[in-house]
């Protein structure tokens, strides 16, 4: 999920950097405080947090470390699958080929699957 509190105090941030940077140079346009066009400052700037807000949904280079990724990945990959019955786990232990899996408990389950799927993706990385 992109929308964590940890993406959303990075994308604040950096939308209201934005925001007063558009601000100062739109001010810093005008040679007196009296000529600054106050709707036109606010307009622009707005429109600049908006689009910082949108860039960043694409992705925020302050949270996208490769290992940062890696770590919400494997949480959530852990998370999904406590989430599934042991009938399920049994099920997707079945299709990666992991032997014994009928005698195994749930958490056993969950650790070699989340393996499984590990040993698969870091195979499909190195191709």
């Amino acid at each position: 999920m992109i929308f964590t509190k940890e993406w959303l105090e990075k994308a604040g941030v950096r939308a209201i950097k934005t925001v007063a940077q558009t601000a100062t140079a739109t001010i810093g346009t005008s040679a007196l405080i009296s000529e600054v066009n106050w709707i036109a400052v606010a307009s622009a700037s707005a429109v600049a947090g908006l689009l910082s807000l949108l860039f960043s949904i694409h992705g925020l280079p302050e949270l996208t470390t490769t290992t940062e990724i890696e770590a919400v990945t494997e949480v959530e990959m852990v998370t999904n699958l406590a989430d599934l019955t042991v009938t399920e786990l049994r099920a997707l232990a079945k299709e990666y080929g992991i032997a014994g899996y009928s005698k195994m408990i749930k958490s056993m389950l969950i650790d070699a699957v989340s393996e499984k799927i590990a040993e698969v993706r870091n195979t499909a990385e190195e191709d």
